[in-house]
């Protein structure tokens, strides 16, 4: 399947994808590096911290002074909406194309989701995703997901395109976001969320955050001069004061 702007369309065959590629390649090389370096900037810049969500990957209880505690494992990712917006806003809807190639690989052994001391034989729902960039080229991810996930093909559709972005470097920084233990409430949802260190905002996130620093650190620098002028006026009248009684 090849999707251009959300709309189905018909692979293309090898000699259509061959004359494009070396079209590709062609054009690559005309574009200036000025604008390879805009673009590679535009890709690289971390999403909004609202399109941030966090997955509980692994669970464990803890012993606390109010009785056991369980935390999770939370790994920082974005929807896919997030990387198609970003690629509509740098290339234009009609800019880039994603092609998915679907696959059932059969006879994988695992642990039976019900009896973790059973095994039982399954199938995997294989993606493989290649995004390309009209002018710039073409890069693959791959996906995969257990088939008795009923939301199977969704999961490996995402995460496959979201590896084939990763590579043009869109959204490659959530891989080196550290894993956080977080509290889990009763639906093993986290109690609170990371903070996103400064580096994984984008850059008005960052000038918004140093703004708000600079304004809670103005009025604290303005009351300690204003205070010691308060206090030698009024030395000043105790001394007047003074001079006056002694008089």
């Amino acid at each position: 399947m090849a999707y251009v702007n959300g709309a189905t369309q018909h692979e293309p065959s090898p000699s259509v994808m061959a004359a494009v590629v070396s079209s590709d390649n062609d054009q690559l090389a005309s574009v200036q590096p000025e604008r390879l370096q805009k673009i590679r900037e535009l890709l690289s810049e971390p999403f909004d911290p609202g399109e941030i969500k966090w997955r509980v990957t692994a669970t464990s209880t803890q012993q606390t002074k109010h009785g056991p505690q369980k935390r999770g494992q939370l790994v920082a990712y974005a929807d896919q909406r997030a990387y198609t917006d970003r690629l509509n806003e740098v290339f234009g809807e009609w800019g880039w194309t994603r092609n998915y190639d679907v696959q059932v690989a059969q006879n994988f052994e695992r642990r039976a989701p019900g009896d973790k001391k059973q095994t039982a034989v399954s199938a995997k729902v294989v993606v493989v995703s290649r995004v390309t960039i009209h002018g710039l080229g073409s890069h693959t991810g791959v996906g995969e997901e257990w088939a008795d996930d009923e939301n199977a093909a969704t999961r490996a559709e995402a995460q496959a395109f979201k590896r084939a972005c990763a590579c043009f470097g869109l959204g490659r920084y959530l891989y080196d976001l550290d894993k956080a233990w977080m509290d889990l409430d009763q639906y093993n949802r986290p109690v609170h969320t990371p903070n996103l260190p400064d580096w994984a905002l984008p850059g008005y996130a960052q000038r918004e955050a140093q703004r708000q620093a600079q304004r809670q650190a103005v009025p604290n620098q303005r009351i300690e001069p204003r205070s010691s002028l308060v206090r030698d006026e009024l030395l000043a009248k105790i001394r007047r004061f003074f001079g006056l009684v002694q008089r």
